[in-house]
């Protein structure tokens, strides 16, 4: 699963409110002309019909020289030539998948503003001009707004709780920019889409739940090709014992340009972990670890680009999730430790000895304890070997160095050494 090439895109919604469209629409020549219904645009995708569409031929042609031009974050002029023998035009844009005619103009206009948009984002048009009989439209065109889009936040203040034995209630506080908001909880061991809401909804009420059962829920922003969630939060129905603790200290630290490395202190109740990652707008399941796990490493991994992640745990009756947690892979490859080499000092210690990294700031030494690499220093750019000690007689031990500085890791192959008897 880490292997896997990713994509992140989404899909931009964005609704159209009718009731203030006069605040939206300006024409350049006088106020908005009245929204009638028009048909459908010549050139529009197959499978859409209009029940006014006409069936005879057409005989007036179509708006020419019909361009659009950003004058702002956040409007945009649309121009054409006027069409003979025209009564007049209608102005469609592509939202939610159709078009959908936003005005209709008087055959002397020629241009009209746009407002009411949104920093750098896409936007299609195509024009329609119709006589008594017929209508022709123009290709859509793409315009652009000028600006860069607004950085999506997650809802905050996002909380939960009980109702009854079977509803729980959660609450929170509306995301700036968002368009709206899915709500995810885990269902099967998986994070589940249950319900979509609009940017305006605040709360919602789950219900036909379990007496005495933890839930999971997790709300994600969205808004066009952006996404921001929350915390996963456990809410637990009325009657029900206290779930699981969520993993602590879960953090996550580049080890490269393509790896990235996670860390946590498990609870004792947990019987394994579930690791997410966000992909495509909601949350993955990408591996499954077991109760006395506490690290993982994520590789096949793109340089210098953000990763978020975050840690569940579970037993056979409840989950507990912690928050996500993000890290970004560095830029390019640091050169290992050279020369990492080990040898015994007595029954109890081990010499560890190796070249100093250019650019390195300092070194990372793990050992490899109940299966798992275990940190167990953290040492100064300048050293070259270190000391283990209290260890077993005639025990075999197992050994890496990475090597760290702000941007990248790179850590050496693994040794073994032995203690003397």
């Amino acid at each position: 699963m880490f292997g896997s090439s990713r994509s992140r895109v989404g899909r931009f919604s964005r609704r159209l409110n009718f009731e203030r469209l006069e605040e939206r629409y300006a024409l350049s020549g006088g106020a908005v002309a009245a929204i009638v219904a028009g048909p459908v645009p010549a050139n529009a995708p197959s499978g859409l019909q209009s029940p006014l569409a006409t069936s005879s031929p057409a005989a007036i042609t179509a708006p020419v020289n019909f361009t659009g031009t950003s004058i702002s974050d956040t409007q945009v002029s649309l121009n054409w030539s006027a069409t003979n023998g025209a009564l007049g035009y209608d102005l469609y844009e592509f939202i939610n998948g159709q078009p959908m005619m936003l005005a209709t103009y008087p055959a002397t206009t020629n241009s009209t503003t746009v407002s009411n948009l949104v920093a750098g984002t896409d936007y299609a048009f195509n024009l329609v001009a119709f006589d008594g009989t017929s209508s022709a439209a123009t290709p859509w065109i793409s315009v652009t707004t000028t600006g860069a889009p607004a950085v999506l936040s997650p809802p905050a203040s996002f909380t939960g709780s009980a109702l009854s034995a079977t509803q729980v209630s959660l609450n929170w506080t509306p995301t700036a920019g968002a368009a709206g908001y899915n709500l995810y909880e885990f269902v099967n061991s998986q994070p589940t889409l249950v319900a979509t809401y609009d940017a305006t909804t605040t709360s919602a009420t789950i219900s036909n739940l379990n007496s005495g059962t933890t839930y999971p829920f997790n709300l994600v922003a969205f808004s066009g090709q952006q996404f921001a969630a929350t915390p996963w939060i456990g809410v637990t129905t009325n009657g029900g014992s206290q779930p699981v603790l969520a993993p602590q200290n879960f953090t996550a630290q580049p080890m490269s340009n393509t790896q990235i490395g996670l860390t946590w202190s498990p609870d004792s109740n947990a019987t394994g972990f579930r690791l997410y990652e966000f992909l495509n707008g909601q949350p993955s399941l990408i591996a499954t670890y077991g109760a006395g796990t506490t690290s993982a490493t994520v590789s096949n991994l793109t340089a210098n680009t953000t990763y978020s992640f975050n840690l569940v745990a579970f037993n056979s009756a409840e989950t507990a999730a912690t928050p996500w947690v993000a890290a970004t892979t560095t830029s390019g490859p640091l050169a290992a430790p050279g020369n990492f080499v080990g040898s015994p000092l007595s029954s109890s210690e081990i010499t560890l000895s190796w070249s100093v990294t250019p650019n390195a700031t300092g070194y990372r030494l793990y050992e490899f304890e109940n299966g798992q690499p275990t940190q167990i220093a953290t040492l100064d750019s300048s050293m070259t070997s270190t000391v283990v000690n209290s260890l077993m007689t005639n025990t075999q031990y197992a050994f890496n160095l990475v090597a760290f500085n702000a941007a990248t890791t790179a850590a050496t192959p693994w040794i073994a050494v032995n203690t003397t008897l």
